[in-house]
């Protein structure tokens, strides 16, 4: 027995052969054996290109398109792996899909791996590294306006509050 199976012919799994032989003595039957087809697991497609995401900003990035099951051995599945501690991103397993606002703790570049299983018992997963840079919310002084002239009598206390007057980079008053 030769051969390669190919195409839509492949059964993933286990066949049991008996091969019966007939000679000219008689009926010959050999021992039963396995013939054990395990599949190739999914395959990388391309490569998860480099991703850059702003903080305090939302970040999306969908992960499927990496990933091909040669085999039709579905439904895949997502692992990702190397988000720092306290990210404000969330991996959603299922969707292949890194999204969330992007925080403090993201700040800085990651090398993280996305990990795609068809969770089948001898079928390697299919990895692919890419890098992840968040960068820092860009730092904007306070917009102030001058308060208007106070005019008091000599030896008279002076108080004025001076918050209302500027605003912070989120447009916020008292900045």
């Amino acid at each position: 027995i030769s051969g390669t199976p190919q195409g839509v012919d492949v059964q993933v799994g286990t066949l049991q052969l008996v091969i019966d032989a007939t000679t000219s003595s008689g009926s010959v039957k050999s021992p039963m054996f396995k013939i054990i087809v395990k599949g190739r697991g999914p395959q990388p497609v391309g490569s998860v290109p480099p991703k850059t995401c702003q903080e305090n900003v939302l970040c999306t990035q969908d992960f499927v398109q990496y990933f091909v099951e040669p085999d039709g051995l579905g439904p895949l599945t997502y692992q990702l792996s190397g988000l720092k501690s306290g990210s404000g991103l969330k991996f959603d397993n299922s969707a292949a899909t890194l999204t969330g606002i992007a925080n403090a703790n993201d700040v800085g570049t990651s090398q993280l791996t996305i990990t795609c299983s068809n969770n089948r018992p001898g079928v390697p997963p299919a990895t692919q590294q890419f890098s992840l840079t968040v960068t820092a919310k860009p730092k904007v002084p306070p917009k102030c306006s001058n308060p208007p002239d106070i005019v008091k009598e000599t030896e008279e206390a002076i108080g004025v509050n001076l918050t209302q007057y500027c605003n912070d980079h989120d447009n916020t008053p008292g900045g």
